[in-house]
């Protein structure tokens, strides 16, 4: 920071801050002895009722403290009324439910919500009751010899409980109405939530309240009158939700350390099971092309997988597996009991029991399933090393060579899945038969499961496996990406804020294409149509013109730009990340596969044996030598991502058969796999931030925006910011506004100012030197300047605000004296004319009031500084504004002051620029802020 002695601040010695700058929570203080008291005493009397009580004494003062009301029980003679739906064309509504809960309102503005069903409620009360109930004989267990191995878990720690509160989706709560986003607030350390958790740990048992949920039904596919087409989704406390992440969680990571799971089981687990398994599957069918061979698929689908698994089969495959008994005591009882009302269109159903299946929407569920059905997938596969069944949670795949093992393992998974009491579901069961003999494609080979006939397809029919359609001969689909463009639509047109629109688009509708992209279900030219579609709604979100930059749109987030992601680009990224995962893989198996076919795609185009650097070559899309004369045999995932690494100047390098890529400088290993996409992602906003600096004109305001993300705080959340402040911030710092000098083709005299009558009518004469608005710039600057002596004030001495000095005549904004040093510091606000207008104001303050320096250390004042604060006209922020505030504002506060100032000077300069346009005042003579 200049100053007057050598023009450098002395360093501010800055204390290290807790990584959560959050105050511990007093809600919930005078639960701490009684919880510490079951953690430190072995047998205390009464423990386990006492304990179930103090758990419904904290709930009850969470739901009193944020005035939750009481959830009314159904009853015999009254239905609960529904509620009032929500009004798409009342703007506070609708931008009132975006901020409380963004995926609800998205699902209800796009119609992916499903109604109540509205099946009777008896009807339905028999059907789960007699589906949960418990099954007529007793699943024939094998007898087991467990192997020893350590507890899962001993105890939960508060940072660990945290860290899985943290990442807890503000869902729809349970009974006692509760939402994660409350218990943050009441235990933001989590000391309690982790007390709790130990003593369910030590007892074994959890609250009887946990057992109670509600179950919503949700439409799948086919007649809305047939009950088996509704998923039932249990709705629980977010408190036993949060608990039961923090055991699975646990337990995930003591299976992968006992390596528990099949090798074909990629659900719920840490591996990037969909592109492993579609690779897989894509690789099983292409070798039978390449070969000229034969290669079956077939498809198994299991009814109502998740209801139907008895509980005697979970403990049983927990004790297999060597867990301790405690924690198989402690998953027993968290079904023993268990309850559920369904809600339906007359109401709340009567309390239905669960004594059969897992709970849809419990965190501990998809594990414990993956669990009971381990057992059938090992006997499957068998000891061969070639895979014949991949799961992804209960979608199975069974992959053979021929007609007779295909129907070898159909029987086997059929009567393997009859052990555990689950059914095939025939008539969703498919099966593809494709021979790479001529001519080329499907066979009408018949199958069937349990004496039942599945499908089979033909040429142009296809099945979807996790996503993707699959099959012979498929005519392109884009059902999907219409969707998806669709639903752009409807947040475009809706009656959200335009920031809230902003977030929804790169929050839902942008993440909706990725997987689309990732498995190149669609070519170039139809992204290219959904960027420029999606291109044209932003820019109209944003009030621009046409003709502004499109870095802009997709620059960097935090240098001013928008963050909005580029579908040409993202389709790209996708498929090159997808084929670095495969290369990178934890699989063994998987990683052997992917690479041994690679050297096979490339060994095509050599015509010889290639080398590691031929394979790097290859990839990064390379027209040398051999490259510029052969092509590929067929598409698949290297030839992808060959091409899409050479349009976004991806290089690949491989080390010991180790690939790593690198784009822009920036270069990621099998190390860092997963930051591999944003990689890609940062050096394209990067890119683009890079081009939109090196403009004349849409450049040079962006060029301060840029240097500090406060500039564009409102960008996301819209705070402190006035509808009019974003409809001119945007088209102004790209120099789009329509002022007379913005004119082209014309006369000097059409560019003359229509007010005071200079010779250029630009933007920076409109907002700083037009003097009819000289008022209203004066008011912009004590704006600013309160905030700033407000913020001097909480850490040292104001002496003396817009007075003048000794007998120098100079009156700098504040005078403050911090720790026996003095502080000149005055507020400026130059337009954002290249960085350079910044350095140029804050040379100009120092100059200025040098001889207050004299006067001060005539007075024996040894240490005077200078500050000039700068906050740009179009609410750019000057980064050395922050080594003076450091000293005198809290991180949290700075943070803070940074969002006011800026927002006041943008306030500001949008009422001057439409007061100038328009001839009609836009601020109260009086108004201050």
């Amino acid at each position: 920071m200049p100053s007057a002695n050598l023009a450098i601040m002395p360093p501010v010695e800055v204390e290290p801050l807790p990584l959560i700058d959050l105050p511990e929570g007093r809600v919930l203080s005078s639960f701490v002895e009684p919880l510490n008291s079951f953690l430190t005493h072995d047998d205390l009397p009464g423990a386990i009722g006492d304990f179930f009580n103090i758990i419904d004494d904290i709930v009850a003062v969470v739901r009193d403290h944020f005035r939750i009301r009481p959830i009314e029980g159904p009853t015999n003679n009254e239905i609960k009324p529904r509620r009032r739906e929500l009004d798409l064309l009342d703007p506070q509504a609708v931008q009132k439910c975006y901020a409380w809960n963004r995926r609800k309102f998205v699902r209800h503005l796009t119609g992916e919500n499903s109604d109540r069903c509205k099946i009777p409620t008896i009807e339905l009360t028999n059907h789960f009751s007699t589906t949960w109930d418990l099954p007529t004989e007793a699943p024939n267990l094998a007898a087991f010899d467990p192997p020893d191995r350590p507890p899962v878990v001993h105890a939960f720690t508060p940072k660990f409980v945290a860290s899985c509160l943290q990442s807890a989706e503000n869902s729809a709560p349970g009974p006692d109405g509760i939402m994660y986003r409350q218990w943050r607030e009441v235990d933001p350390g989590c000391k309690i939530l982790c007390a709790v958790f130990n003593v369910c740990l030590r007892l074994c048992k959890v609250p009887p309240s946990w057992k109670i949920s509600s179950t919503i039904l949700i439409h799948k596919s086919g007649d809305h009158d047939n009950v088996t087409n509704w998923r039932p989704i249990a709705l629980s406390n977010t408190l036993y939700k949060l608990f039961t992440k923090c055991m699975t969680r646990k337990l995930a990571e003591w299976c992968e350390d006992h390596e528990v799971f099949s090798n074909a089981q990629k659900g719920f687990t840490p591996y990037d099971g969909v592109i492993e398994h579609n690779f897989l599957l894509s690789q099983h069918f292409e070798n039978a092309r390449a070969g000229h061979s034969e290669s079956l698929a077939a498809w198994i689908d299991i009814s109502n997988a998740f209801g139907s698994i008895p509980h005697d089969v979970i403990l049983h495959a927990l004790r297999t597996q060597g867990v301790d008994h405690d924690f198989v005591s402690l998953v027993a009882d968290i079904y023993h009991e268990a309850t559920t009302c369904l809600l339906t269109e007359e109401g709340p159903s009567p309390p239905i029991s669960i004594r059969r299946g897992v709970k849809q929407g419990c965190p501990l569920s998809g594990i414990l399933f993956n669990l009971a059905l381990n057992d059938t997938l090992k006997r499957v596969q068998g000891p061969e090393e070639e895979k014949k069944i991949l799961a992804f949670a209960d979608d199975l795949v069974l992959l053979a060579k021929n007609r007779e093992q295909l129907q070898d393992l159909l029987d086997c998974t059929w009567q393997s899945l009859q052990t555990i009491h689950l059914e095939v579901n025939p008539a969703k069961c498919a099966s593809l038969h494709l021979s790479g003999s001529t001519p080329v494609g499907s066979r009408p080979s018949p199958f069937t499961i349990g004496d039942c006939d599945i499908k089979t397809l033909e040429d142009g029919e296809f099945t979807k496996y996790l996503g993707k359609p699959v099959g012979f001969r498929l005519a392109k689909d884009c059902s999907s990406i219409n969707d998806a463009l669709s639903n752009a639509t409807k947040i475009s047109a809706s009656k959200l804020s335009p920031w809230q629109k902003l977030d929804a688009l790169k929050s839902f509708f942008f993440p909706s294409l990725n997987f689309a992209m990732r498995t190149a279900q669609f070519p170039k030219s139809d992204w290219l149509k959904v960027q420029q579609a999606t291109t044209r709604e932003i820019k109209d979100i944003m009030s621009l013109p046409s003709r502004a930059s499109v870095a802009y749109i997709f620059g960097e987030r935090a240098q001013g730009g928008c963050g909005v992601p580029e579908a040409t680009r993202d389709s790209d990224f996708y498929l090159i990340d997808t084929a670095f995962k495969l290369l990178t893989s934890r699989d063994e198996e998987i990683l052997v596969k992917a690479l041994g076919q690679l050297i096979k795609t490339t060994r095509h185009r050599l015509k010889a044996e290639p080398s590691n650097d031929d394979l790097a070559s290859f990839l990064s899309g390379s027209m040398e030598g051999k490259f510029n004369v052969t092509i590929n045999a067929i598409q698949n995932t290297w030839t992808l991502a060959r091409s899409a690494s050479r349009r976004q100047s991806v290089t690949w390098s491989f080390a010991e058969n180790q690939p790593s890529v690198s784009i822009d400088g920036m270069t990621v290993t099998g190390t860092y796999r997963k930051k591999l996409l944003k990689t890609l992602h940062k050096a394209s906003r990067q890119s683009h931030i890079d081009k939109l600096l090196s403009m004349r004109s849409q450049g040079k305001a962006m060029e301060c925006v840029a240097a500090h993300p406060a500039s564009s705080h409102f960008m996301s959340t819209g705070k402190f910011t006035r509808f009019a402040d974003w409809r001119f911030v945007h088209p102004a710092r790209l120099n789009l506004l329509p002022v007379n000098g913005a004119k082209q083709w014309t006369d000097a005299t059409s560019k003359r100012c229509r007010r005071c009558g200079a010779d250029n009518e630009t933007l920076p004469h409109v907002v700083n030197h037009c003097k009819i608005h000289s008022a209203a710039w004066t008011k912009r600057h004590n704006a600013i300047q309160e905030r700033i002596r407000k913020a001097v004030a909480f850490r040292g001495q104001v002496m003396s605000v817009n007075r003048a000095v000794g007998d120098t005549r100079l009156r700098p904004d504040i005078v403050a004296a911090i720790d026996g040093k003095v502080y000149i510091i005055d507020i400026t606000i130059p337009f954002e004319n290249r960085l350079s207008a910044f350095q140029e104001a804050s040379n100009r303050k120092i100059n200025k009031y040098q001889p207050i320096i004299t006067h001060f250390k005539n007075q024996g004042v040894k240490e005077v500084f200078i500050i000039p604060i700068i906050v740009g006209s179009l609410g750019a922020w000057d980064v050395n504004n922050d080594d003076f505030l450091r000293l005198v504002a809290t991180k949290s506060y700075l943070s803070l002051l940074r969002k006011l100032c800026v927002s006041d000077s943008t306030r500001w300069s949008r009422d001057i620029y439409i007061e100038h346009m328009t001839g009609h005042r836009q601020f109260d003579n009086e108004a201050i802020v």
